[in-house]
């Protein structure tokens, strides 16, 4: 059983949160902060989970809402109460009430593993259902393989065009194929062209600087300074 109180969904722009957040990211800084083409390949990503959370949004009928933030407190340790946030990836509402939340996943392959992600989505879902017990979860699991030129991943659930929304207070799991998704989010203007056509490039230039250096001699620059331009 769950135990948690003040149960509440907030802005992620929560001054409370995002102080927390700041806290927390100072705690974990990477060796390789600083790193532009790193650097460069995660803000690529950070356009693709933007995107798939706007088109899951618009598909399942929902709309992209700020306020998505799962706040509550928990017993700790001396009979002491913690506060803890959860950050769902999309809240869709019905009037009210928050009726479906999601956690996306965008993954290099597939390889028939199946949907990954539903215990961490569940285990806030069983918080979040302490206030709302109606409340719906999905996990979209996006395969990039075919995007990051990984070769083509074989299991794919569904095309963009449907989603598998659950009954009241259940779960399920989707994969979406890549480029299905990101063909569908250009057309939308969720995505440019070239965020579909340039993440594989970015992603080895990431894992293997000195592909960037070879690009560099060939075009003078101006190829990957664009790249990292864009994603400033």
């Amino acid at each position: 059983m769950t135990i948690a109180r003040e149960v509440n969904l907030l802005d992620y722009r929560d001054p409370v949160f995002r102080h927390h957040c700041a806290s927390a990211a100072r705690r974990s800084r990477s060796s390789r902060q600083g790193d532009p083409l790193a650097s460069a390949f995660q803000a690529a990503l950070r356009r693709w989970e933007h995107a798939t959370r706007r088109l899951v949004a618009e598909i399942s009928g929902h709309g992209d809402s700020p306020v998505r933030i799962l706040s509550y407190w928990t017993p700790g340790g001396a009979g002491r109460w913690q506060k803890r946030f959860r950050e769902f990836d999309l809240v869709g509402w019905d009037g009210k009430n928050p009726g479906l939340a999601c956690e996306i996943k965008l993954r290099e392959s597939i390889h028939g593993n199946g949907v990954r992600g539903g215990g961490q989505l569940g285990s806030a879902l069983a918080v979040a259902r302490v206030r709302w017990p109606d409340l719906r979860g999905l996990v979209v699991n996006v395969s990039m393989a075919g995007v990051l030129g990984l070769g083509n991943d074989p299991v794919t659930d569904t095309a963009t065009g449907h989603l598998p929304i659950p009954p009241a207070g259940q779960s399920a799991g989707v994969i979406l194929d890549g480029w299905t998704l990101g063909e569908a989010a250009v057309i939308r203007g969720y995505l440019a062209s070239r965020d579909l056509l340039d993440i594989g490039g970015l992603r080895a230039q990431a894992i293997d600087p000195t592909l960037a250096l070879g690009k560099d001699r060939h075009s003078g620059g101006t190829m990957e300074g664009s790249h990292l331009a864009h994603a400033g």
